[in-house]
């Protein structure tokens, strides 16, 4: 007999906006979840995400190498076997398709897979693995955003494909003393602070930010949290530019609603994205956002609050962020997520995908 419970696959663990949705997804569903991280062990995961030993008895490790290995599918064959799910859902390229081989493999019939980006297929290898593990369990394809419908539909013609938007924990979400927050950080109390959480990759900007921090005035400081193949190049480019100094590397943040709050200003100078949580995070917390408009990013923006620049650009980063410091606003951005983004609805939405009831789309 098939269980009801859900099994979903991430490429790893460590806290990001991936991995916050399938945290809420555990958290708040009413069925049952196990997490299985193809990267990382118990250990370097719980490090970076705390929170998620809340659900520990219920997250498996395959620590796998790089490179593609069979024995990886079999890991997940076994879990599958033991756990029984009635619904697999993977997230990205990876999950896709370890998930798809093992749920073939042990006869998985209702499968959901999200992207989160949309630049994953930009090799034609990448498409053509794709299009082959989709055909093996036949994947409902979810995207965080209906712009980004199109964009999948040309990969997957004959896919079902839904936009389920990303949401935010508003109760967990909200702003606290900024003071506070900046002495448990560590964060200098009189500056004006521009923050930044994104995993430390080319995609991500960081060095578009840091080439923006060089113009701005010597009060304005930026504190950057996560981990990443970018972090020394980024601290090292820091350093070249002489902006060492007002420069706060924070590493993974175990408290990001106080991260958020102790910033007057989030930023995110991405070069691709999908639609981002941390934005989300941020004006759920009352603090403005400048980011690039790239993906479907400005969905995210409060227009009131924030602006969005063109990617790529220091001289547009830097005026933005300037422009967004100098000019307070009574609307605070805040009231725009819990009335668009409220992450109730999105574990609904998902989980009337488990379920088989198709009809809203």
């Amino acid at each position: 007999m098939v269980s009801n419970n859900v099994i979903q696959i991430v490429p790893a663990l460590l806290l990001g906006g991936l991995e916050s949705l399938s945290f809420d997804l555990y958290a708040k569903g009413k069925m049952q979840h196990s997490l299985i991280s193809l990267q990382y062990d118990a250990e370097q995961t719980f490090a970076s995400f705390p929170q998620l030993q809340s659900a520990e008895q219920h997250c498996h490790f395959i620590d796998k190498n790089p490179g593609m290995r069979w024995s990886t599918v079999q890991k997940i064959s076994r879990l599958i076997k033991t756990i029984n799910p009635s619904v697999l859902h993977t997230h990205n390229e990876g999950p896709l398709f370890y998930g798809s081989l093992a749920g073939r493999l042990n006869g998985i019939k209702r499968h959901i897979h999200t992207f989160h980006d949309t630049w994953v297929f930009e090799t034609p290898m990448e498409r053509l693995y794709a299009k082959l593990m989709a055909r093996l369990t036949k994947p409902i394809f979810v995207v965080p955003e209906k712009n980004l419908i199109t964009a999948i539909k040309a990969v997957f013609p004959q896919a079902m494909v839904v936009a389920i938007q990303n949401g935010v924990d508003v109760v967990k979400y909200h702003s606290s003393e900024r003071l506070l927050a900046r002495d448990n950080l560590k964060l200098p109390k009189d500056n004006k602070i521009i923050g930044c959480a994104a995993r430390f990759s080319v995609e991500k900007g960081h060095k578009y930010l840091i080439a923006a921090l060089c113009k701005l005035p010597d009060d304005i400081h930026l504190a950057l949290a996560g981990v990443g193949p970018e972090y020394t190049a980024i601290e090292t480019l820091a350093q070249q530019l002489g902006v060492a100094g007002r420069v706060h590397f924070l590493n993974n943040i175990s408290d990001m609603p106080e991260f958020y709050s102790a910033l007057d200003l989030f930023c995110l100078p991405s070069l691709k994205v999908g639609l981002p949580l941390a934005p989300l995070e941020a004006q759920a917390c009352g603090v403005p956002v400048v980011l690039t408009d790239v993906g479907s990013a400005v969905k995210a923006l409060d227009r009131q609050s924030g602006l969005a620049v063109e990617a790529k650009s220091p001289e547009a980063l830097a005026a933005a962020i300037t422009s967004v410091l100098s000019h307070a606003v009574d609307l605070s951005p805040r009231e725009y997520i819990k009335e668009n983004f409220n992450i109730e609805t999105t574990v609904k939405a998902y989980e009337e995908l488990y379920l088989g009831d198709y009809t809203k789309w």
